[in-house]
């Protein structure tokens, strides 16, 4: 490792300094976006998504922060994931939104989970198992309203809750669907969605069949159409200080006024909102609403100079046209730092930005520090986050990739060491 033991400071500080890349994860960020989100949907309760590693946040410690905030539940995509909130205290209803396998069903019902069903073969097998086995399974019954993935067409639906119906040992608890475009300018695609979805609730409800939870809105509906906030909403990106879209932030920064009186209603009744506060945000509520919890960082390895005409890295991509002082970090595509930003993908070192040169190696890349002064072995460098007065987000990432900030975020690999900076979740393993 290259970083040496230092005297003097922080114990959390020396343990991320232990190795040469790491992320810090702000807890308290996590919680303030949870109790801000809330607030735009009192009378509705929050499933909290924590699927892929809570969007690569860590699953675990994530969970259970927001159990403490009350969460209703958790969204996760695998029986792996359910056992392992399972195993650290999570008692509360945990939602499976993926497929699951006929195998998986006995370990599912063992671990309270609730799968999607959208197929009669499945839903029979659930019942079989359950009835097997003594229990009751609980299941949230998906219909399509226009996302074109697995579910029940709403065609479908009658004939097929009728047959569900008559199954024993299994409950409906949830009816659910996913908007396709709720993070966009243009709402009308929406609007005929939730209809749809509204629609097949009602059909169902005239049949007798009583489904507490209903559930469309995910993170941009929550904050942007109070009106699709039913029984439940599923929080996602938000959570972690991510907008779904930049037009979804567009749309929240143009209802400045009104979500700073709604905040300042929420918090000055409840002392539990005002610890974290929002009159910081008086001058942009809504640029400010989400924090960024997660911050990448790893340390200089080394500091060298090279001549001008030399050439930087696989392929000889990148040839300096001075004399370069160039930093090698070690991390590479394999530690998340896609191979697409080599030649223009940035890191923060000393508070300034420097690019990254020549092609990202699997396990190490170049910057150039020519213009920052004093740059020197064990330097800290930010590869998603703030230093000083920069910041290189994880929008702008994928940006310069292409992509979205959900794929940055859940392509950090979990070898990557993971430090929780701000209030801690208490741990229900202590004797």
């Amino acid at each position: 490792m290259f970083h040496k033991k230092k005297s003097g400071i922080d114990k959390n500080v020396l343990s991320r300094h232990q190795h040469n890349y790491w992320i810090e994860v702000n807890l308290d960020s996590i919680r303030r976006n949870y109790r801000r989100l809330k607030a735009l949907a009192p009378k509705a309760q929050a499933l909290a998504v924590v699927k892929s590693e809570a969007y690569g946040h860590g699953l675990e410690t994530v969970a259970l922060t927001l159990d403490e905030e009350g969460a209703w539940g958790f969204g996760i995509v695998s029986i792996e994931e359910g056992r392992r909130l399972r195993k650290v205290g999570i008692t509360k209803p945990l939602v499976v939104i993926a497929p699951i396998l006929a195998t998986q069903i006995e370990e599912a019902i063992k671990l309270d989970l609730r799968p999607p069903i959208f197929d009669l073969e499945f839903a029979q097998a659930l019942s079989d198992a359950a009835v097997k086995m003594g229990k009751t399974a609980k299941a949230h019954l998906k219909v399509d309203t226009g996302m074109g993935r697995v579910s029940v067409t709403p065609s479908e639906l009658i004939a097929f809750c009728g047959q569900v119906a008559k199954l024993p040992n299994l409950e409906i608890e949830g009816l659910y669907s996913h908007f396709a475009a709720a993070d966009q300018l243009d709402q009308s695609y929406t609007q005929k969605q939730f209809a749809k979805f509204l629609e097949c609730a009602n059909q169902l409800s005239d049949l007798g069949l009583k489904i507490p939870y209903r559930h469309i809105a995910a993170s941009s509906a929550t904050m942007l159409l109070p009106s699709t906030q039913l029984e439940l909403v599923r929080l996602g990106i938000s959570l972690y200080g991510q907008w779904p879209s930049k037009e979804a932030r567009l749309i929240m920064a143009s209802k400045n006024g009104t979500l700073y009186e709604m905040s300042q209603k929420q918090v000055n009744g409840s002392k539990a909102q005002d610890e974290f506060g929002t009159s910081q945000f008086k001058h942009n509520y809504a640029a400010d609403f989400l924090e960024p919890a997660l911050t990448y960082k790893a340390i200089v390895a080394q500091v060298k100079t090279i001549e001008s005409g030399s050439c930087v890295s696989y392929g000889c991509t990148f040839t300096c046209h001075r004399t370069t002082t160039i930093a090698l970090l070690p991390i590479g595509y394999a530690d998340g730092l896609n191979r697409l930003l080599s030649n223009k993908g940035e890191v923060l070192i000393r508070g300034y930005r420097a690019p990254i040169i020549g092609r990202v190696c699997m396990n190490l890349c170049m910057v150039d520090v020519t213009d920052i002064p004093g740059v020197k072995p064990d330097d800290e460098a930010v590869i998603i986050g703030t230093q000083d007065s920069q910041t290189i987000s994880a929008e702008e990432v994928a940006d310069k990739l292409g992509t979205i900030n959900y794929e940055v975020l859940t392509s950090l690999p979990m070898h990557i060491p993971r430090f929780y900076l701000g209030r801690k979740p208490i741990d229900r393993n202590e004797d």
